[in-house]
């Protein structure tokens, strides 16, 4: 598991590396950003199902933060208000299984 997300953070930063977005078709551009935004997706989809975990645990609690949602909004730079609805909507994944089915492809929440 670890060595996918390490493959994957690295795949970007050498597309980071190499994107010069002057030098792309905008028709290329424009493919991109749809494939980028699936991939977005996915990406917090995961870490809204991994963060979920921790909460369930207090392993959060740690780090000092007060809440599940504080610690979710630091390690994702994000609003503790943001960070509460992704684990909110998580907790709820369990009684919509079509709704988790769609969350885990990449189709949000």
């Amino acid at each position: 598991m670890f060595d996918q997300v390490a493959e994957a953070k690295r795949a970007m930063r050498d597309l980071m590396d190499s994107l010069e977005p002057g030098c792309v078709l905008a028709s290329d551009a424009k493919r991109l950003v749809g494939e980028l935004a699936e991939l977005e997706r996915l990406v917090v989809a995961a870490r809204t199902l991994c963060a979920a975990r921790v909460a369930e645990t207090r392993l959060w609690a740690r780090d000092g933060a007060k809440s599940p949602a504080h610690w979710l909004a630091r390690q994702a730079g994000t609003t503790i208000g943001d960070a509460r609805g992704l684990l909110d909507a998580a907790e709820q994944l369990s009684e919509l299984p079509r709704v988790a089915e769609a969350f885990r492809a990449g189709g949000g929440c």
